[in-house]
């Protein structure tokens, strides 16, 4: 199940830095593929990598300066009709590189060690506009934030949500964290943080 990424003497360099520079940047498109693959280097791969690193650096600016927009799907009550919860979700427009897919931006984020951060702003922001739609006359509402399934094994994330609470001031039943379901939810570490929150009051 390795993944390799192979270059060729003359064709991809004529030294040694040159050649393992390229083999890196197929290896790094063979990873791209998962398990068991290999990749050949040519020069499409280094105008890939080129972007990859340009969206990368793009990103972790975009939330350090905290430039991350959120837009909010309405949830109704199929029977009543009425509004009962909003989901958040997250978009990044930049102007370079135009309105870039969440799907995309949120795994760059997981590789890149940023979405501690862009999930603390996204909470920040969901739960703060929530406040606002409740003193506004909707008490019930309940804001629905996706969460990465990393978060519940890194023990600062019960203490962030207790201070993303603390500050926005919403009620922990007026907050919902999503998780997608491949989450091994028999992992001890994710039971206690699921056990935790429980406890706390904010819904899964």
């Amino acid at each position: 199940t390795c993944s390799i990424g192979i270059s060729t003497y003359p064709n991809d360099g004529s030294d040694l830095k040159t050649l393992l520079k390229a083999s890196d940047i197929a290896l790094y498109s063979a990873k791209d593929y998962g398990k068991n693959h290999y990749i050949f280097y040519n020069k499409d791969l280094l105008l890939k990598a080129e972007y990859r690193f340009q969206v990368e650096q793009f990103l972790r600016d975009a939330i350090n300066n905290n430039e991350l927009s959120l837009v909010y799907q309405p949830q109704f009550d199929f029977l009543t009709g009425k509004l009962i919860g909003v989901e958040a979700l997250s978009r990044w427009h930049h102007p370079h590189l135009g309105q870039v897919s969440p799907f995309e931006f949120i795994s760059i984020a997981e590789r890149i060690g940023m979405i501690k951060p862009l999930t603390e702003s996204v909470l920040k922001k969901a739960c703060t506009q929530t406040v606002s739609w409740i003193k506004a006359g909707k008490p019930h509402l309940i804001v629905s934030v996706n969460v990465s399934p990393s978060h519940f094994l890194d023990e600062d994330f019960i203490p962030l949500i207790k201070r993303v609470l603390e500050e926005t001031g919403i009620a922990p039943q007026n907050l919902k964290l999503e998780v997608t379901e491949t989450i091994d939810q028999t992992q001890e570490q994710n039971i206690s943080a699921f056990k935790k929150l429980k406890e706390i009051g904010v819904l899964i």
